[in-house]
């Protein structure tokens, strides 16, 4: 009696085991879709918002519906990213999530190529901010610093919404794109923060100061 015990609890602990395993690997995939869907909308905004650009004069868009469609996608794609990495850490089965966040880095990227683009058009004075962080790290202080900086560009940006355009991408992802933009600000660390491509910060002592230095920044 207490073998059949035994044997039936070991295959009752196996089914609950593999079931898990099977379930887990579709909501990984089921996630996957999901945000894939939220890259490719993405996407297409984003050449809506390039095509708007280099049709500005014909179709009559003004400086200021421009930059009022270019901080709004840049607040959808910073929300879609944000429930990525939420599901990142959860990742356990499927490398596609990763290839995903480097499609919404490149879309970072190209946000913030459409910003300069922008405000040289328009001569506009919203600042740009650009986040640079490691993806994936496993040391403590590391993390607790980007964590610091996290929120300290949160709060810049909650307290300056029409001011502040603000671009986190994850310099050490491996594209060329980032490798560029490292050597062109001489990025040798991280967290940094890129102001209006004219200095970089490397630390954050006092959120009033930092504040004060963007804003600032191109007087």
């Amino acid at each position: 009696m207490s073998k059949h015990v035994f044997w039936q609890a070991l295959v009752f602990t196996v089914i609950v085991f593999a079931s898990g395993l099977v379930l887990g690997y579709f909501l990984e995939v089921s996630r996957s879709e999901e945000i894939n869907l939220l890259s490719l909308d993405s996407e297409l905004n984003l050449v809506d918002q390039q095509l708007q650009a280099r049709s500005s004069a014909v179709l009559n868009i003004s400086c200021q519906d421009r930059e009022k469609q270019l901080f709004s996608f840049a607040d959808s794609i910073y929300n879609d990213a944000s429930q990525l990495e939420e599901y990142d850490r959860n990742n356990l089965f499927s490398p596609s999530l990763t290839l995903l966040h480097k499609r919404y880095d490149l879309l970072r990227i190209l946000l913030w190529f459409e910003a300069l683009d922008l405000r040289e058009d328009c001569d506009l004075k919203f600042h740009r901010v650009v986040y640079l962080y490691d993806y994936g790290i496993d040391e403590i202080d590391l993390k607790a610093k980007q964590k610091l900086f996290s929120r300290a560009l949160l709060d810049l940006k909650y307290n300056h919404p029409d001011e502040i355009l603000l671009i986190p991408i994850a310099h050490d992802s491996g594209l060329e794109s980032t490798r560029i933009i490292n050597e062109r600000f001489s990025i040798k660390k991280s967290p940094a923060i890129v102001v209006d491509e004219a200095f970089v910060i490397y630390e954050i002592n006092d959120f009033k100061e930092f504040e004060k230095v963007v804003l600032e920044s191109n007087k």
